[in-house]
């Protein structure tokens, strides 16, 4: 499913054996003689419950320090990734570019340099791995647990690759479970803890949608969406202690469209809470009906207003657009931006006022007099933008749905 994705990073995929031993990225004991000239290396990009290596033949070993390949691996430069012994399994002969098919064994040193003649590594040292603990399990119609399964691995740290060997992890897990179909919904929670800050909680359904994409697909490449957006910064590379995530395979496709609303008097008091009834329209089976109760500000302004219930695409549209016009500059920008995030699988009740906002990175300056928005267009810089909208959305609640809702509707209200 990767295949055009590795290919595009230098990588010819092809199917290996068994890495159980590859469990941890600290070195073995008998590490000291490892690695020998002629003898076969794999350089470990994911290990434990799924292995994904680069090998090569070890061509000089001083007891310490080792060269290999002869060739660039990736061209990466400097790089912190673990060495393993590679068991070579058979040889396919070819004149044009013969080929070797192996398992890795046991982690003995570290990968410090891929350069254009060849790799360098150090016997006995730790490179550093992002450690990942994934749950995953699939349910019954009647909501009772099917089967469930844990799943370890140990990923590789590298602004490029990282995003894509988490996208390639999640859907191997959810592959092996062997219980995804097409009418399947997934539902996903995950933390990351960010060495010296707040831990980042990411929260989203994934329905079968109407393209070619498998769902797990969709559902992966959400998931390495966050780390690209999290490791793609000017600052430096986050450190992550551990990665967690637990995924729930729903046996049926659970989306529903926001259809309509019900306010039984749409004239209303500021200061007041009035019951809204909200309508959704599921995939299949009755409508969804839910009561909200929406607080009218006491220093409202008189006059028409619009109270809109929405998914959050809709709410959060020009803040994502401002966050992708300008490069974020830190890692506790990204964390909080990350953190604020809407989730797909709630309903958002928002009160609108004619009021313009701008939206820049992770900022909201909400209910901006024209004068102010004058000054900040005309004294934009040059290398930072922001989006601004005609009207403001003040976020009033949200309602959690277990189910991916889309769309929006509109209901006026009249402040006496």
């Amino acid at each position: 499913a990767f295949s055009p994705i590795f290919t595009q990073l230098g990588l010819t995929e092809g199917q290996g054996g068994a890495g159980g031993k590859l469990d941890s990225p600290k070195p073995a004991k008998d590490w000291p003689g490892s690695l020998q000239p002629g003898e076969s290396v794999a350089a470990v990009l994911v290990s434990g419950d799924m292995t994904m290596t680069a090998a090569g033949t070890v061509t000089y070993n001083d007891g310490k320090r080792i060269l290999a390949f002869g060739h660039p691996m990736f061209n990466l430069g400097p790089v912190d990734m673990p060495l393993a012994k590679e068991e070579i399994i058979t040889t396919l002969a070819s004149s044009y570019q013969p080929s070797k098919m192996g398992n890795a064994s046991e982690i003995v040193g570290a990968l410090r340099q891929d350069r254009h003649s060849g790799i360098a590594g150090e016997l006995g040292a730790t490179a550093q791995m992002i450690p990942v603990t994934m749950h995953v399990r699939s349910y019954r119609e009647d909501n009772s647990v099917r089967k469930a399964r844990d799943f370890h691995f140990n990923v590789f740290v590298n602004q490029k690759w990282t995003p894509y060997l988490m996208m390639a992890t999640l859907f191997n897990s959810l592959s092996n479970l062997n219980d995804f179909s097409e009418e399947a919904t997934y539902r996903l929670h995950g933390e990351l803890k960010v060495e010296g800050q707040h831990k980042v909680e990411l929260t989203t359904m994934q329905a079968p949608a109407e393209t070619p994409i498998p769902t797990p697909m969709l559902l992966a490449g959400w998931w390495g969406d966050k780390f690209n957006r999290l490791f793609v910064n000017s600052d430096k590379l986050p450190r992550l202690d551990a990665v967690n995530v637990d995924v729930d395979l729903l046996p049926n496709r659970r989306i529903a469209q926001i259809e309509s609303a019900w306010i039984a008097d749409n004239k209303v008091m500021p200061g007041t809470e009035v019951p809204v009834k909200v309508f959704l329209r599921p995939y299949r089976g009755e409508r969804i009906e839910k009561t909200v109760t929406v607080k009218i500000p006491a220093g409202l302004a008189r006059g028409d207003h619009q109270i809109l219930f929405s998914d959050a695409e809709t709410l959060s549209r020009f803040q994502n657009i401002a966050s992708t016009l300008n490069r974020i500059e830190d890692i506790p920008q990204m964390v909080a931006m990350l953190n604020e995030e809407r989730s797909n699988n709630r309903l958002y009740v928002s009160l609108i006022e004619s009021q313009p906002t701008v939206y820049s990175d992770e900022k909201v300056l909400p209910d901006l007099p024209a004068s102010v928005l004058n000054v900040m267009q005309s004294g934009r810089a040059t290398n930072h933008q922001f989006v601004s909208s005609p009207e403001s959305a003040h976020e009033q609640t949200s309602v959690p749905l277990d189910t991916v809702v889309t769309g929006s509707y509109s209901l006026k209200i009249h402040v006496n």
